[in-house]
């Protein structure tokens, strides 16, 4: 029996030149169809009439044409970002299993993804889709990759291609983690032997990434492990650039203060020094808390990173003297030491003690870090303090826990 066989015309606007690829059962088991909703042939002749190679051009284009709705991230802080989107919501503890269960429901996988995550305050406007598609990412990578692909759970290999041209159109991380043997199965025009890969095509193709991939083959290099790049130093250094006030003003002093503890921070991060609990810190995670990616996305930021100074947010707490402690002393005790202890606990009440916080926060949508600086009221906590402050931010990922 012949395997290949090339598809006709159908109403979404396909033609002959789409996969050659049957679409049937295999072993009495209904495999998802390898079937486009849209003209994606159109779209890479339209490619290949501009002579269009490089990887990165390609995608770049590719996901100009594809992609629908609302903008993916923003470029200015000042815009609003209107549009049709996809909002799916999602446990990060379940992030996997329950992006899954929404993605069975989605009608138009085209359409900008906006991410909730269950429990967090966020308003996705790019950051959080990025952090959700690097989450599952590693979770895919776990369950579907490491151990080989796994028969039995052929039918979330769908899914899992659905997943990877999504990470790849819409700026999240490139699922670079598929062996070479196992892409060129999915390169190939014939129906594979392994139902894994089969309904990984299938998934591929709801958004026209397996015919793009056949037919543009420098795409599969951004799949490839190895193919991406960790954060090292300069480059996170480089892309989060201060924005410090004016030469001569008072704030300057303050904000390249904190910025080389900032730069002496990170260069100890990258050094293996700082930990959080049992979770030891890398750059990474810096570059996941400002921007929600682990590392700078193939097509890059549609907004650059920045450091941004703050005043931080001081807080006057009356330093009163507790009950349990005035009631230690009796009247039938010392009455001198009674009367100091009221004079005491009233000079406490008139000077409230000042708390300033200098825990750093983020605006990952808009990929802007927020670095609480000195002030002429108050100091900078002492050096080990203040990493200690860094080390608890930047070990988190939540948005905002409620």
């Amino acid at each position: 029996m012949d395997l290949t066989v090339a598809t006709s015309h159908n109403s979404a606007g396909t033609s002959e030149e789409s996969v050659d690829l049957l679409n049937a059962t295999a072993s009495n088991r209904e495999e998802h169809p390898i079937q486009c909703p849209f003209d994606i042939n159109a779209i890479i002749s339209d490619a290949k009439s501009k002579n269009l190679t490089d990887p990165v051009e390609l995608l770049r284009f590719l996901q100009e044409r594809i992609v629908k709705g609302r903008q993916l991230d923003l470029t200015s802080l000042e815009e609003t970002c209107d549009g049709e989107t996809t909002f799916i919501t999602v446990d990060r503890d379940k992030v996997l299993e329950t992006t899954l269960s929404e993605l069975e429901f989605v009608d138009d996988y085209t359409l900008t993804f906006k991410v909730d995550f269950m429990g967090e305050v966020s308003v996705d406007l790019g950051g959080p889709r990025k952090e959700w598609i690097r989450l599952v990412n590693r979770e895919m990578k776990a369950k579907y990759f490491d151990n080989g692909l796994r028969e039995y759970l052929s039918q979330d290999y769908y899914y899992v291609g659905i997943m990877i041209a999504v990470a790849m159109l819409q700026n999240g991380q490139m699922p670079a983690f598929i062996d070479d043997h196992i892409l060129q199965e999915i390169l190939s025009r014939n129906r594979s032997l392994d139902p894994c890969v089969n309904e990984m095509k299938a998934g591929l193709e709801k958004l026209g990434m397996l015919s793009a991939l056949q037919q543009l083959p420098t795409l599969i290099n951004l799949l490839r492990p190895g193919s991406q790049h960790k954060v090292n130093v300069p480059r996170l250094l480089q892309m989060l650039k201060p924005k410090f006030s004016e030469e001569g003003s008072n704030a300057i002093g303050y904000e390249k203060e904190v910025y080389m503890l900032f730069v002496r921070y990170v260069r100890e991060v990258a050094s293996g020094r700082r930990s959080c609990g049992s979770r030891k810190l890398e750059l990474c995670h810096i570059l996941e808390f400002v921007t929600g990616a682990s590392e700078e996305p193939v097509l890059g930021f549609a907004m650059n990173p920045y450091i941004e100074f703050d005043i931080p947010v001081i807080t006057r707490v009356q330093n009163s003297i507790p009950q349990e402690a005035s009631a230690q002393v009796s009247p039938d005790q010392d009455p001198g030491l009674q009367q100091e202890s009221t004079e005491e606990s009233t000079a406490r009440e008139e000077k409230p003690m000042v708390r300033a916080g200098f825990t750093p926060t983020a605006h990952c949508c808009g990929n802007v870090l927020h670095l609480p600086r000195a002030t002429h009221e108050v100091q900078l906590p002492p050096q080990q303090k203040l990493f200690d402050i860094y080390d608890l931010a930047f070990s988190s990922s939540f948005f905002g826990k409620v």
